[in-house]
């Protein structure tokens, strides 16, 4: 809360006290199960027990983050029951937007039907391929995306060669900003997927320059971002700035699994952590 000066850096120099805030909610998605359980935690900063480290905001808030964990035990389901990720999702989707989006993103990017982890891309050498799919809703808005990825068995690096986008936010009233906005997204949520990591000890931050702190440079980005904007005009238009941001993250590590059988539970997805899964 903003207007508490408790939860200032200055108030809290002062000694006022401050309490955690649930600024988010529940995550909302659309799986029909017969039986679920969902829950999620967030760890407050600079109170008692808690994180040490001041946070702040990253496009959007935790999204990612949940997402990373709900869309890859999604797929983790459909590779137990041996079933292809895109089918699965719409076996138990139940919402016309949803499944909207995700046909249309599966029919966009030329989804290869098939098991999930059955490397149904193809092998070059020590370097595989596969797509993986994920699908989140923000605040009125759904969308579904789908990345395809080369591994290198022998170094761990990852390249999302494609990726592909289904956004359905209701009216579109600027629909190049609609795409500009999305493949922004697409950019900086690989950045964060592969290598976006804050490093700290016992007393700093040791992220400190682009040599600890890299991000995606050119020679990462996706050679292709497709767009698919599902137009909705008779519905009050909704947001659009960060809702594929939540997407990315699973869409890689989904790939990732795809194309070696491994599945990776934890973010970025740097070489050195990819080749260690692989070599375990």
């Amino acid at each position: 809360n903003e207007s508490d000066p408790g939860d200032s850096l200055a108030g809290q120099l002062m000694g006022l006290p401050s309490k955690p805030v649930d600024a988010f909610g529940v995550p909302s998605e659309s799986y029909g199960f017969a039986n679920k359980r969902m829950a999620w935690e967030t760890i407050p900063q600079l109170l008692d027990k808690a994180s040490p480290l001041r946070t702040a905001h990253l496009r959007d808030p935790v999204g990612p983050q949940i997402h990373f964990a709900s869309e890859s035990f999604i797929d983790e389901l459909a590779a137990a029951v041996n079933a292809d990720p895109v089918e699965f999702r719409l076996k138990y989707l139940k919402d016309s937007r949803d499944i909207a989006v995700v046909k249309a993103v599966a029919e966009k990017s030329g989804w290869k039907t098939g098991p999930a982890g059955t490397a149904r891309r193809g092998q070059r050498g020590d370097v595989v391929t596969g797509q993986g799919i994920s699908f989140a809703q923000r605040s009125g808005t759904v969308v579904a995306s789908i990345a395809e990825v080369e591994v290198n068995r022998k170094t761990g690096g990852v390249w999302v060669r494609k990726f592909t986008v289904a956004h359905d936010c209701g009216l579109i009233i600027n629909p190049e900003g609609l795409k500009l906005c999305v493949e922004g997204n697409v950019c900086q949520g690989i950045s964060r997927s592969l290598w976006e990591e804050v490093a700290f000890d016992r007393k700093n931050v040791t992220s400190v320059d682009w040599l600890t702190y890299p991000i995606l440079d050119m020679t990462e980005a996706p050679e292709t971002v497709d767009v698919v904007m599902v137009n909705r005009p008779e519905m009050m238009p909704q947001g659009a700035g960060e809702p594929s941001m939540r997407t990315i993250p699973a869409a890689v590590a989904n790939a990732i699994f795809d194309a070696t059988g491994v599945r990776i539970r934890r973010a970025p997805l740097t070489p050195d952590r990819v080749k260690a899964a692989l070599q375990a």
